[in-house]
């Protein structure tokens, strides 16, 4: 087999593995959705992540770690309701894909040995 079907092979594998990603797809949703009210994905956007954790000695770590990397805690609180701490880590960034899987990742690699739900995320519309 030549290099560059190879190449190819390898490549169209690579697009149907990111194409058929459930995070990406979603978070892709969330992007069009602002997108569809008027957000502008080139300018900067402030995007909140938000993390719940059972414990508020969770959220204060993760909310230590979080600036070592660049975010900002919006808001740290506990709710009755479903017994959870509650923060929200702010970031800016163009409303595109890449970064905002990125740091995603980031907080969810952060979130290692700590009782937190999935990172969710969140931006008012950008014109």
């Amino acid at each position: 087999m030549s290099v560059g079907k190879l190449s190819c092979i390898l490549s169209a594998l690579l697009l149907t593995a990111c194409a058929s990603n459930p995070a990406i797809e979603y978070n892709s949703s969330l992007i069009e959705a602002l997108v569809k009210r008027g957000s502008d994905v080139n300018k900067v956007h402030t995007i909140r992540y938000h993390v719940s954790c059972n414990a508020k000695t969770d959220v204060e770590k993760l909310v230590k770690l979080s600036h070592e990397k660049g975010f900002s805690a919006d808001v740290i609180k506990y709710f009755e309701t479903d017994n959870h701490w509650y923060t929200s880590l702010k970031k800016e960034s163009p409303l595109k894909i890449k970064p905002i899987m990125a740091y995603l990742d980031t907080l969810t690699d952060l979130q290692q040995g700590l009782n937190c739900d999935k990172v969710t995320w969140g931006s008012k519309v950008v014109k």
